[in-house]
């Protein structure tokens, strides 16, 4: 059958960073996947020239999310989801409720049979009476489970009362608009996550909820849209992929290790500034600012060094590559320790020079038990990778309504 599918995605990063890229390759795969299959696909983006580069690509229908506008920060380090809420227009029901007024116009416009979102916690809070297949798709972390707490996003000292301080005030403004509109009304902030399935593209290694969740599957393989815009061309040296965010403190001595490090280094810099990694391009260390097809260069490297997103992550781990992680965010020390848990990763996070680097690089190169257990990890959990997330996703959609249409 042929459904109206609406994708929305209305929180999201810059485009430079990790986690927008991973939130683009899933509009793509998805959207791809749902057009070959004969949807109508519409597409609610929060960052529309972020999305630019899909849209010509791509037949479908794009709109620009309703969102909330002030750039909003706390003075500490984000511990849960309220706090990541509470920076998107949650804080009082004066900024929360136009938004969800917007969010419920739209969709009742739109009118669709399928609504899938993907970090869009106000769409699915408009969008809780409305009778549709509902799919959230992400990597896991903001994907709470309904009915339960929040999990603690500090891996290594617990903040509790903070955390339950911050759920009740957020619950609080999310109760007063739910009653304004009629709508049902949560006694925790994830019964806004309600929905017929939750698609996951990383292993349940990495999904921080994966005891409490029953309605979830979980794929690791996505087409791409990109380019992989350069290669490897040395045999005989270790080859090293380098993935940098922009703000990374350490540039300077990261960097100048790993020209010493006698590999061949590729560094990717997406929406950094050419000029500084200008002095220490040779021919075994090349770079770009623009984001390249990650698993085409990540299937042919020996060791990935990054900061821990779950996208790259999961990348190496379905490939099989080990892994040097360098931890800016709470969420990338989450993901940094599971894989050292695992065994499939070393975490560097108190860095200071670049002896450091290189030493961590040089014992990676020479740790055989770990390149045998990532290795290992990537032969026993190919069920994950059996089909792309996009085909996952059309897949769930047929199969969710024709468990409808036998009820009926």
């Amino acid at each position: 059958m042929k459904y109206k599918v609406v994708y929305i995605c209305e929180l999201g990063s810059g485009s430079g960073s990790g986690s927008n890229y991973e939130q683009l390759l899933r509009l793509h795969d998805i959207t791809k996947e749902c057009g070959d299959a004969g949807h109508d696909v519409t597409v609610v983006v929060r960052d529309l020239i972020s999305a630019s580069a899909l849209i010509n690509k791509l037949s479908m229908t794009v709109l620009q999310a309703p969102v909330f506008l002030p750039r909003l920060r706390l003075n500490r380090q984000l511990v849960c989801l309220a706090d990541t809420l509470q920076l998107s227009g949650y804080e009082h029901i004066n900024t929360l409720l136009p938004l969800v007024k917007a969010w419920q116009a739209l969709l009742v416009l739109l009118q669709a049979d399928v609504l899938i979102f993907d970090q869009a916690p106000t769409a699915l809070l408009a969008a809780s009476n409305f009778n549709c297949t509902r799919l959230i798709v992400g990597n896991g972390f903001n994907i709470p489970v309904a009915g339960y707490k929040l999990t603690d996003w500090q891996p290594m000292q617990s903040r509790a009362e903070l955390i339950e301080e911050q759920e009740k005030q957020v619950l609080k403004v999310i109760n007063q608009v739910q009653r304004k509109l009629d709508l049902p009304v949560s006694a925790t902030i994830s019964e806004l996550y309600r929905c017929n399935r939750v698609m996951i593209d990383s292993f349940p290694q990495l999904d921080i909820y994966r005891e409490l969740r029953s309605n979830v599957t979980y794929y690791t393989s996505m087409s791409t849209y990109l380019p992989p815009v350069f290669s490897f061309t040395q045999i005989e040296k270790p080859r090293v992929v380098c993935q940098l965010d922009p703000s990374y403190k350490k540039f300077t001595p990261l960097v100048e290790a790993l020209r010493a490090s006698g590999c061949e280094v590729l560094v990717v810099f997406a929406g950094g500034d050419a000029e500084a990694l200008k002095p220490y391009q040779s021919e075994s260390l090349q770079f770009t600012t623009l984001m390249p097809a990650m698993d085409l260069i990540i299937r042919e490297t020996d060791i990935f060094i990054g900061h821990g997103n779950i996208g790259s992550a999961t990348a190496c781990m379905r490939l099989g590559k080990p892994m040097l992680i360098l931890p800016m965010h709470l969420e990338q020390l989450h993901v940094g320790l599971s894989l050292q848990a695992i065994g499939i990763a070393k975490v560097l996070a108190d860095q200071v020079s670049a002896s450091d680097y290189q030493r961590a690089l040089t014992a990676l190169l020479g740790n055989i038990k770990l390149r045998t257990t990532v290795r290992t990890f990537a032969t026993n959990n190919r069920v994950y990778t059996q089909s792309t997330f996009g085909k996952g996703v059309v897949a769930a959609i047929d199969d969710n309504n024709k468990r409808e249409q036998k009820i009926v």
